[in-house]
């Protein structure tokens, strides 16, 4: 009985520690030794797929899109996959990724747009910077964001980047060479047409009055021993009153010397 309950241990010993290097495996690509480990040791260029969520082919049509619509706008359109982000939020990793790399410098005046996938937490999260910055606001981000989580969700994750990238073009764009439908013109012509037809309509009603004459005192509206005055007081009905403003604290606010400015914006998928 000693024996065999011996064999059964050592026979467990075994089978864990065999399974150990398994387990390495499955999950040793979602730790990092440190966050230095974290990011690529050069340039990674406008598609860095570290999670690799992509297939060779999906890679390459994808990286073909980010380079075209970069180039045509003069911003950086960027994806960023990755296993964890370390000890970094997702909102600050995307930050220290877009600034750590050349990405909206150079000929890239107008600044960018990243999309950033982490899968440990399945955070997605975008930054947009420069002039673009001006363009993909939080609220775009937003939009982006509601436009390509079912697909992230689903795993869909070439589709969910097909979408990305119209997206953004799509506002930059917009910013650019205007949107389909422009509102600014529509309201400036309709106040005109109103402040015309308002004025020919008041026009005719001035015309109608023209056997009225201005009357410049009450005299003719005053019946004689109508109006008796027995009291009379001085109402003051204004005062005038001085103000000194006092000084207040002083205040800072970040500004990029590139111009333009910067948004971040993530959620769960």
């Amino acid at each position: 009985m000693k024996k065999r309950l011996i064999s059964v241990f050592l026979a467990l010993f075994f089978v864990f520690c065999f399974s150990l290097p398994f387990f390495a495996d499955e999950y040793g690509d979602y730790q990092a030794a440190d966050d230095s480990d974290l990011f690529p040791s050069s340039y990674p260029g406008r598609l860095y797929d570290g999670a690799d969520l992509l297939t060779s082919s999906e890679e390459s049509s994808i990286l073909a899109k980010l380079n075209e619509v970069s180039e045509q706008y003069k911003a950086d359109f960027a994806i960023v996959t990755v296993n964890t982000v370390g000890s970094y939020s997702a909102n600050a990793f995307i930050e220290e990724f877009f600034d750590r790399f050349p990405y909206g410098s150079g000929d890239m005046e107008n600044g960018g747009v990243m999309l950033l996938i982490s899968m440990q937490d399945r955070d997605c999260c975008i930054i947009s910077d420069g002039t673009v910055g001006d363009t993909i606001g939080d609220y775009e981000i937003d939009v982006i964001l509601d436009y390509i989580v079912s697909d992230l969700s689903a795993g869909y994750y070439s589709s969910a980047f097909d979408k990305f990238i119209s997206k953004s073009e799509y506002y930059v764009n917009g910013a650019l060479n205007g949107f389909p439908f422009n509102f600014a013109p529509a309201i400036v012509i309709s106040v005109i047409i109103g402040f015309i037809v308002s004025l020919i309509s008041v026009s005719s009603m001035k015309r109608k009055l023209k056997t009225v004459n201005p009357v410049n005192e009450a005299n003719n509206y005053l019946r004689d021993g109508s109006l008796i005055l027995s009291r009379a007081n001085d109402m003051f009905l204004y005062a005038t009153v001085s103000r000194t403003a006092r000084s207040s604290s002083s205040s800072s606010s970040r500004s990029r010397s590139g111009g333009g400015s910067r948004h971040v914006g993530g959620r769960k998928f």
